[in-house]
């Protein structure tokens, strides 16, 4: 089976299955979790690190980062308690890293996340100082993240909100002025990620 893709077009064939297959279901929740479940192809690096898992952008020899809550059990894996739990992840994972892509040059990252200072000091001061508006991405859940509870149940307070807001807007800049935050961008060089865990 194809797998899912967020490029939006609108030729794709397996979006199209999964349309013509809503439209002819009396269970369209049932329809689409069976239909992700047989699509859904894994991102990322095969092995989780905690909190965090990586990809490995062979062309530009960089490391991108994705962040997900993990333990659902606690009130914020971001909160100060957690820290050193989250640095010895992020050390771990940087420490495969270096050993399975040695050629690696860059480490990037874009998310909404990056607006949360609990989230910026788990990395190089380096990385954090670059940060510049990513705009607003609409297929990733870097931009949608900041709805969802680290249960993945959605924040309905602050999708009330939004909703709210976007039934008042007129263009899509309107649209973007709805979200909480913005995605963020930065990279750096991926020795500053190997000073700051120490690997």
């Amino acid at each position: 089976a194809f797998g899912l893709t967020r490029s939006f077009d609108p030729d794709d064939p397996v979006w199209h299955t999964y349309v013509q297959g809503l439209g002819s279901t009396v269970n369209a929740l049932d329809w689409t979790e069976q239909f992700f479940l047989t699509h859904f192809r894994p991102w990322g690096s095969l092995d989780p690190f905690g909190c965090f898992r990586y990809n490995y952008e062979m062309e530009t020899a960089t490391i991108r980062i994705h962040f997900a809550a993990g333990d659902t059990s606690r009130s914020s894996v971001l909160s100060k308690e957690y820290v050193a739990e989250r640095m010895a992840e992020l050390q771990s994972m940087f420490g495969t890293i270096r050993q399975r892509h040695p050629e690696a040059r860059r480490v990037r990252g874009n998310s909404w996340l990056y607006n949360i200072e609990a989230y910026r000091r788990l990395y190089p001061p380096a990385f954090s100082a670059v940060l510049s508006p990513a705009g607003y991405e609409f297929q990733f859940l870097a931009l949608w993240g900041q709805f969802l509870h680290r249960t993945g149940e959605l924040r309905q307070p602050a999708a009330d909100v939004f909703l709210a807001c976007v039934e008042q807007q007129t263009t899509m800049a309107g649209v973007e002025r709805c979200f909480p935050y913005q995605m963020l961008k930065t990279a750096c060089d991926i020795q500053e990620f190997y000073r700051w865990y120490g690997v």
